[in-house]
């Protein structure tokens, strides 16, 4: 997969949308002519797409485990879990 230069990707403006991210750069930047290629069609974008959501989901895993997080997140999700069970013992759902 083609990406731009990391300094370029400081052009990218990343916002939450309804369907996911909507991904935008000012026209004339490296990254503007990176988003145009992969949105020339429908191809390009959902190899794009899938590409970038697997990218993201790599450096987070990486992250975590240098940081030491994997067993952290662990934890606070066990404490999630018992205390949502806690609130919702006696009602319906």
């Amino acid at each position: 997969m083609w990406w731009p230069d990391p300094s370029a990707l400081d052009d990218l403006t990343v916002e939450d949308a309804e369907h996911g991210w909507d991904l935008s750069a000012p026209d004339g930047t490296e990254c503007a002519d990176w988003l145009g290629y992969w949105s020339q069609d429908e191809e390009h974008h959902k190899f794009f797409e899938q590409e970038f959501v697997k990218i993201l989901i790599e450096h987070a895993e990486r992250t975590l485990e240098q940081h030491g997080e994997n067993q952290v997140q662990s934890d606070r999700q066990d404490d999630h879990r018992e205390q949502a069970e806690e609130n919702s013992a006696g009602s319906v759902s």
